[in-house]
This record gives structure tokens, sequence and C-alpha cells, in this order.
């Protein structure tokens, strides 16, 4: 009797610490399980449908490709270049311009509209034995035949791709001078010169066309390539 009570007590001793190691193993991995989705890499966002084509945003500093380029833009500024020059002595008529003299005042005119006036000429220092040159280019809007006008004290000359369409010498008040050219649209180029003898001065040019009624031209259709001098040709 006693080697069969010691029998079962074995076995239940054996049982209990057989199912104790059980639990501890179940529970050791019931922990790791736990932990391993905490170190795991977080699973990437699912993926929207595709939708048959991608659209592609550009960046909000990306240059607009409709702007003009600067070489689309060129080399030419607004208004003409004037060149004053103080003649010695009085004048009768325009001067044969020595090309070595510098003038004596070099600015760019948006516009030729100065009226007759007492003292200097254009709001400058300059008066008597005064021969001004402004050369540059001149945009035309649209084909057609132009007439244009100089009211100068005293002589005035125009000439547009280098053909004279206006002459007015002389000394004389402020009188008006016309000539005609048919021009194409597109820029030409122009130089106008005018001097003044002695006291007031003054010069304007204005244009008429068929539709354009007469005006002094615009300062918008005047232009200029910087560097240039109107000895230039």
């Amino acid at each position: 009797m006693a080697d069969t009570a010691t029998d079962g007590t074995r076995v239940e001793t054996c049982g209990w610490s057989l199912g104790l190691g059980l639990a501890l193993l179940v529970g050791s991995l019931s922990g790791a399980a736990a932990v391993i989705p905490r170190l795991s890499p977080p699973s990437p966002a699912p993926e929207a449908p595709a939708s048959g084509r991608t659209e592609i945003r550009p960046s909000p500093q990306a240059p607009d490709p409709s702007a003009p380029t600067p070489e689309a833009l060129g080399d030419l500024h607004p208004g003409l270049l004037a060149e004053y020059f103080r003649m010695a002595g009085r004048l009768a008529d325009f001067p044969d311009l020595d090309p070595r003299l510098a003038p004596a005042l070099t600015r760019v005119d948006r516009q030729i509209h100065f009226e007759r006036a007492d003292g200097g000429f254009a709001e400058t220092p300059l008066q008597d034995g005064l021969y001004i040159r402004w050369t540059g280019l001149l945009r035309i809007p649209r084909d057609a035949r132009y007439r244009f006008f100089t009211r100068c004290q005293d002589g005035s000359r125009l000439f547009i791709d280098d053909q004279p369409v206006v002459t007015h010498n002389g000394v004389h008040g402020m009188k008006e001078a016309r000539g005609e050219a048919a021009l194409r649209a597109g820029d030409h180029t122009l130089r106008l010169e005018c001097f003044n003898d002695a006291a007031h001065a003054g010069c304007s040019l204005s244009w008429e066309s068929e539709g354009l009624a007469k005006n002094v031209v615009p300062e918008g259709v005047f232009f200029h390539r910087e560097g240039r001098t109107g000895g230039d040709r």
C-alpha cells in the first residue's frame, strides 16, 4: 500500500509540475506577442485606387513659361536719345557737325513736344547757337501713309529710315512744316534735328494718318538702344 501511495504522489506531483511549466510557457509567449507589435515599423498607408493617369503639380516657385525672356525683350529702351550741342557763334542753317565734338548734354526724351519759351531750351541751360539731334526708333502701329509735322524755331528736319521726310531750313519763328511717308507696321529708324540761332526756342513733332487724328507723336512709340549715339550708323 505504501508503494502505491508513493507512486500516486509522484504522478500527481509530476502532473502539477507539467501544468505549471505549460502555464509559464504560455504566459511568456503572450508577453512577447504584446511587445513585438510595438517594436515593428508602422504599416504603410493603403494606396489610393489607380485613376489611370498621373497628375504632376508644378512648384509654386516654378517660372511662368508664358513670361517673356530677357532675350525676347531685346535691348530697346523707351524714348529717343537726345544730344544737345552748343555751337560756336550763331546759326543760320544746320551745322556741319565735327564728329569729334562731344555734346554739351545727353539725355533721353520720351516725347518731342517743347513749346517756345524764353531762356534755355526744354528746361536746359542751353540757348543761342544750339543744335539738337534726336535718334532712335519709331514704332508704327499699322501699314498706312503717315503725315509728319515739325514745328520749330528755328530750322528742323526729319529722317525716317535715312530718308528725308520734312525739311525746313532757315531762321524763323515757330513755324510748321510737313512731309509724308508710306510706312509698314513695325520699327523704323528716326532722326530729328533742329537748331536755334538766338532768343526763344521750341520744337514739336506731330503725325496723322487715315483713322489717326493729328496729334503730338506719343511717347510710347519711341525707343532707343543703350550705348548708341546719334552719330552711329
